[in-house]
């Protein structure tokens, strides 16, 4: 699993925008429970050089203590192994545009700043007038305390203005999303090198110049987290590659033909103790060595051929890299600690060539342990099958009585609705591949988060591996469909 949706827990619309009578303005509205977010900028509506705002908080779970059950932040995720340490993810503020019949601003910067106090969400609606009267709003943190600057403006005291945590986005049609890497002020957040620990969310606005020039930009508005359209509420996405390349059952000998980085094998093994992955308790987080022998009567036999140092990766699971030139058709790996064998395993290596044609690979494909349903608070691991069309053996290869199983050594999966096909997470190919399969001596496979699904609905999965020959990803042409359902209990 390598992707996370933490929608957010707080959010508001607060404005100084004057009321239809141009007289007053509403400072003191509040539209905390407003299915929308709006920013705006209204210039020499009322005089010549008048402005009216409307900016946006909003807040999501990254450590606090206090939510509702069934809220998970950031903070117990990682503390549960569910993230990965700092350094090996990253998080994504994602706000989804709502099209609607008013004027659209173009060609503009929006910025997300930390906030530096707590503020009250409120219980306001009205978007139009802004006739409801709440805190939080333009004037007021909450019901006892005040902004330093009217809007939660870039002041020392309310707002975190350092370029460290300054997050931006241009916006060139207005139609785009919002969507910033906010990765730094989740981590200091959790360090408590931010705000002393406290998380108090953000304000986006117009960046300075252009709350600082004389134009109007009206109006943009995002989903709201009460929004009635799951897919479109704020969110942090949290990224990551969580992907295990296990050449068990991929495994070369080294080759001239091949540079040393493909020479390299990957070998896992998963110390698996009733149906959950936890330490060797001798080894913990430590090394553990590897050695690898000729087979003999499905036995090691004679000297290892290679001894190499296999590290910790994650809880249970522990990975050697190893090169090794030889010609027997089978080998075994032995792990081990002092004079403790942990585990021994088979390998069938295979021995590169070169053809006479290029081709690329097509593949019959199926998930095998696919379910018709799937509970909206449980974590499937989808396990997939692949195998070449055309395939037969040759003096390279084993030939056994059924089609041998082929396993390619880089896949994607993409997660649809049914209904209107709309993309709940595509394809990430390129710097984070947070839906890179994993595989090991079975097959391919990987772990998706149900709860990122909206209930009540089919979906379907879209797989594609990577073609060496057209240097990109192919995509198989089906569709591999379940629903999800939340069962009250």
């Amino acid at each position: 699993m390598a992707i996370k949706r933490y929608t957010a827990i707080a959010d508001n619309t607060i404005t100084n925008q004057f009321n239809q009578a141009l007289r007053s303005r509403k400072t003191s509205g509040n539209a905390g429970l407003a299915d929308s977010l709006e920013i705006f900028k209204l210039y020499g509506q009322v005089t010549s050089g008048s402005v009216e705002q409307a900016r946006i908080l909003i807040k999501f779970p990254i450590n606090e203590t206090d939510l509702n059950e069934g809220i998970r932040t950031i903070k117990q995720d990682r503390d549960a192994s569910i993230l990965p340490s700092s350094g090996s993810v990253k998080f994504f503020m994602k706000l989804h545009n709502v099209e609607h019949p008013e004027t659209l601003p173009r060609n503009y910067k929006l910025v997300a700043h930390p906030l530096r106090r707590a503020w009250d969400e409120g219980i306001g609606m009205d978007l139009d007038e802004f006739t409801d009267i709440g805190q939080s709003n333009w004037l007021s943190a909450s019901s006892t305390t005040a902004w330093a600057t009217a809007g939660a403006s870039n002041t020392s005291t309310d707002v975190n203005v350092t370029t460290d945590y300054l997050m931006e986005q241009e916006f060139d049609t207005g139609l785009e999303n919002f969507e910033v890497d906010i990765t730094r002020y989740v981590e200091d957040v959790l360090s408590e090198d931010l705000n002393s620990g406290n998380n108090y969310g953000h304000v986006i606005q117009f960046s300075s110049s252009f709350e600082a020039d004389s134009n109007s930009y009206y109006t943009k508005k995002f989903s709201a987290r009460d929004s009635e359209y799951w897919f479109n509420r704020p969110i942090i996405e949290a990224r990551w590659d969580s992907s295990i390349k296990d050449d068990r059952s991929n495994f070369y000998y080294s080759s001239s033909l091949a540079p040393a980085v493909d020479n390299l094998n990957d070998l896992y093994i998963y110390n698996n103790i009733g149906g959950r992955l936890k330490n060797i308790p001798s080894v913990g987080t430590g090394n553990l060595l590897v050695s690898l022998y000729e087979s003999s009567n499905s036995a090691p036999n004679g000297t290892a051929l290679v001894t190499v140092t296999g590290s910790h990766i994650s809880t249970g699971i522990y990975s050697a890299s190893v090169a090794l030139t030889g010609t027997s058709e089978t080998l075994h790996d032995v792990w081990f600690s002092g004079s403790t064998q942990f585990h021994t395993g088979t390998i069938y290596p295979e021995i590169r060539y070169t053809g006479t044609t290029t081709k690329t690979n097509d593949y019959y494909v199926s998930i095998t342990n696919l379910k018709k349903v799937y509970e909206s608070n449980e974590t499937a691991r989808f396990r997939v099958y692949t195998r070449l069309k055309g395939w037969s053996p040759t003096i390279y290869t084993r030939a056994v009585a059924e089609p041998q199983l082929y396993i390619p050594t880089s896949g994607s999966y993409e997660i649809f609705r049914i209904i209107d096909n709309y993309k709940v997470i595509e394809h990430a190919t390129g710097s984070i591949k947070f839906t890179e399969l994993s595989f090991d001596g079975s097959g391919s496979y990987f772990d998706f988060d149900m709860s990122i699904l909206e209930p009540g609905y089919s979906y379907g999965i879209l797989l594609a591996f990577y073609d060496d020959f057209i240097a990109d990803y192919k995509p198989i042409n089906k569709a591999f469909k379940f629903r999800v359902e939340k069962y009250e209990t």
